[in-house]
């Protein structure tokens, strides 16, 4: 308007009657001048039109837009910006302390793994030693179901199974000796992060600081991003808060620069991250080419329909303010218009520009069209028109297809689809505020990618959207939460009713599947002195000798060269084993046989056993050991008293871990007289207690607990008597766990007379758990 000569109007008079005032002026202006001049400037009007009509939508005039704001009115805005601030930044601190806080000591307990913490933990050391993505954790992992590792050339490098350049980005952090626990507090803290863009998209789309908060209080909510926090350490953990940070920088900071470096930074978190950018960009792409068909409809409107406006009466003093207005106009059109004329004179000797007396003299300020030019234009409206509707054909061609095959899909899945834990899926994320973004389905388009994966896989893990898999599908739930109430902006009642109910949902979902304190799948870990025992026996191990370890013994070990998952063992010079650990990637019986093959071999010498933990030294000249000795190491005959069982059973622990109307009360039982008697081998059950474990371990249906039994036999077992244990769970299923490293290592047939013998049943669903049962199998 400026650079035109019209005075300046403000931003919510240009809301309300843009297209009109602007569709005028281009009509008054056209055809001052030189055509190309023209020509060149209602050019760069139009190709402004969309953006302007983008920003005019996604923003609101402010009071201080249309009024002078007084000193007081100024100071109380800045008090609410800064209780807002204040207000985000608790939040978002309190989620990062809090999930540090859990992962770390998660990590302490041995709950972490050697996917993925233990395998990054060594490429990152590698790199200090300069080898680049060097490990060696899948060397000899014939374990591994998802990928054959005979047919990978390199199972040494990581670049064989994923891109994950970002790590070099996290090399300063073990520089300092930030280690693991580095690792783990800066996932955490980034990803609580996220809140910041996630409010500012919401709060620059409806205008309101109630809809940026619960955007924000949504995210942090949501259990996606909880369970990613929880599950080890994974690159594309981090790539979530970036690509929130790039939509917020391309809305709200409208700085296509900012959001193109924040989206090149998330790519290098994992390859998955990939096909996110790439719908992210094809999302915004169609959201440019539907605002730029709503301008031009807008335009159209204005130019064919007369408003009402037009028919309103003139008043002269309006009248002599257009008459000013369209003559500084020319004015400054005449300037041009010489200042041009001796380059179209060069240029052309018989061209002439028009001089001030001609447009002076022209009250219509054009002339007629002749036919020539008619018939010039409207075969150049013909062949636009054509090539778009080429165009709309091939798009329609394309959707139809896609469409097609995305219904194929999910009718050949429908039975995948259908599955429990994916309708749970499902819930989780309309709770975490998808059932706002049908009202912007663009702003879901970059989670498909990670949608489709997850419902189509056969991994119970992703179809459950559990652990990190579904940490790239968070960032877009919260744009579509705040596209959506973009969409109600209009409405200020329905902004504020849907905020409020974007909490309480969140809210609703935390308490159901959240991963925090009161949540669903809230299983705290504990250091205990089992924890404390393994992490004290890793020390002693010489740091440049290769171990072949349990896969929650890896993290604590992979600062090394060369470690190994057992059952792999290679050329390792130590067998580092937890016993009372998940035996995964094999199971417990199948370890209970390769330790006892081992140690006959006279190969490998028992150094060390306590606890349930083992520590083997591979030696040429050790002796051969007899299969019974194996079972001195974990002493699962050692005596356990009624008190010790209290103390574990107690409310602290757990309060209502076990069904009271299950065999297994949450009070042990001492008395004789009421214990359960098997008449047949006369053993005695004393007490059984469902435990948390304590190492926090989460299956894809929520926490597991422990399901502790304390026996005793008043005669010696035949050989081959077996205990087997039956668990029913509240959906009707029913677990046979037979498979028990306890009583692999010490079995019936050897417990002592007279003494007391704790079963530790491991792998027990505690959300599902409902009663138990145990059967003795006699082999006469």
């Amino acid at each position: 308007m400026a650079r035109r000569g019209l005075p300046a109007l403000s931003r919510a008079t240009l809301f309300v009657r843009a297209t009109s005032l602007v569709s005028q002026l281009r009509i008054g202006l056209e055809p001052l001048s030189v055509r190309a001049l023209a020509r060149s400037r209602v050019g760069a009007l139009s190709r402004s039109l969309p953006h302007a009509h983008f920003a005019v939508i996604t923003s609101r005039p402010t009071p201080s837009e249309t009024s002078v704001a007084t000193p007081r009115e100024s100071a109380e805005r800045a008090n609410a910006r800064t209780r807002e601030r204040v207000t985000l930044v608790l939040m978002t601190a309190a989620w990062a302390a809090g999930f540090s806080f859990l992962a770390v000591q998660r990590h302490l307990a041995g709950g972490s793994h050697a996917e993925d913490l233990g395998f990054t933990d060594q490429v990152l050391n590698n790199f200090l030693r300069g080898q680049w993505f060097r490990m060696s954790v899948y060397q000899g992992a014939t374990w591994n179901t998802e990928l054959d590792i005979g047919r990978i050339a390199r199972p040494d490098s990581l670049l064989a199974f994923h891109v994950e350049p970002m790590l070099l980005l996290l090399v300063p952090i073990y520089a300092i000796g930030g280690g693991v626990i580095g690792l783990l507090v800066l996932q955490a803290v980034a990803l609580a992060a996220g809140a910041i863009p996630a409010y500012r998209l919401a709060r620059h789309a409806t205008g309101s600081a109630l809809p940026g908060v619960a955007v924000a209080t949504a995210y942090l909510l949501s259990p996606l991003g909880q369970w990613a926090v929880l599950a080890d350490f994974h690159t594309s953990t981090i790539a979530p808060p970036l690509l929130l940070l790039a939509v917020e920088r391309l809305v709200v900071g409208n700085s296509a620069k900012q959001a193109l470096a924040a989206a090149a930074v998330a790519l290098t978190a994992r390859e998955d991250v990939g096909p996110v950018v790439a719908a992210l960009g094809v999302a915004v792409i169609l959201l440019s080419l539907r605002q730029e068909r709503v301008g031009r409809a807008d335009h159209a409107h204005s130019v064919t329909q007369p408003s009402r406006e037009r028919h309103v009466s003139v008043t002269p003093a309006s009248r002599e303010r257009l008459a000013s207005v369209i003559q500084g106009s020319r004015q400054r059109l005449t300037g041009v218009t010489q200042a041009a004329a001796p380059v179209a004179s060069a240029a052309s000797p018989a061209a002439s520009a028009p001089t001030p007396s001609t447009l002076a003299a022209s009250p219509a300020l054009s002339a007629p069209p002749t036919s020539a030019s008619r018939e010039r234009h409207a075969g150049v409206m013909q062949a636009s028109r054509e090539r778009h509707a080429r165009v709309a054909v091939g798009i329609a061609l394309a959707a139809m297809g896609f469409a097609w095959t995305v219904l194929s899909a999910v009718i050949i899945n429908m039975e995948a689809l259908t599955r429990k834990s994916m309708l749970d899926y499902a819930g989780t994320l309309l709770l975490s505020g998808g059932w706002l973004g049908p009202l912007a389905p663009l702003a879901l388009l970059p989670a498909l990618p990670g949608l489709a994966l997850n419902a189509l896989s056969t991994s119970p893990w992703m179809a459950a959207g559990k652990a990190h898999y579904s940490g790239l599908v968070l960032p877009f739930v919260a744009v579509g939460a705040a596209a959506g109430l973009w969409q109600l902006r209009h409405h200020p009642r329905l902004v504020r009713l849907a905020s409020l109910g974007l909490i309480a949902s969140s809210i609703v979902g935390y308490f159901l599947e959240g991963a925090g304190p009161f949540g669903g799948n809230y299983a705290p870990a504990v250091i205990d002195e089992h924890a404390r025992r393994a992490a004290s026996i890793a020390t002693t191990l010489p740091a440049d000798a290769t171990v072949s370890a349990s896969s929650a013994l890896v993290p604590r070990v992979s600062r090394r060269a060369g470690v190994y998952v057992f059952p792999a063992v290679l050329d390792a010079d130590f067998i580092f084993l937890d016993l009372r650990a998940s035996p995964a990637p094999t199971s417990a019986g199948d370890v209970f046989l390769r330790v006892q093959d081992l140690l006959a071999s006279g190969n490998w010498q028992l150094q060390q056993a306590e606890d349930g933990l083992l520590v083997l030294q591979r030696s040429t000249n050790a002796r051969q050991f007899a299969s019974n000795v194996t079972s001195v190491a974990v002493d699962q005959r050692a005596p356990v008293s009624s008190e010790a069982v209290a103390d574990a059973s107690s409310p602290a622990s757990r309060d209502a871990m076990a069904d009271p109307s299950s065999p297994a009360s949450s009070e042990p039982t001492t008395d004789p007289s009421s214990a359960t008697t098997n008449d047949a081998a006369n053993v005695t059950l004393l007490s059984a207690t469902l435990l948390p474990s304590p190492d926090g371990e989460i299956d894809v249906d929520g926490p597991r607990a422990i399901l502790r039994t304390v026996w005793r036999t008043e005669r010696a077992l035949p050989a081959g008597t077996r205990l087997e244990f039956w668990v029913d769970l509240k959906d009707g299923q029913r677990l046979h766990l037979w498979d028990i490293a306890s009583l692999w290592w010490n079995p019936p047939e050897r417990w002592t007379p007279g003494e007391t013998v704790t079963v530790d049943v491991p792998n027990v669903p505690a959300r599902q758990f409902q009663s138990w049962q145990a059967s003795w199998t006699d082999p006469q």
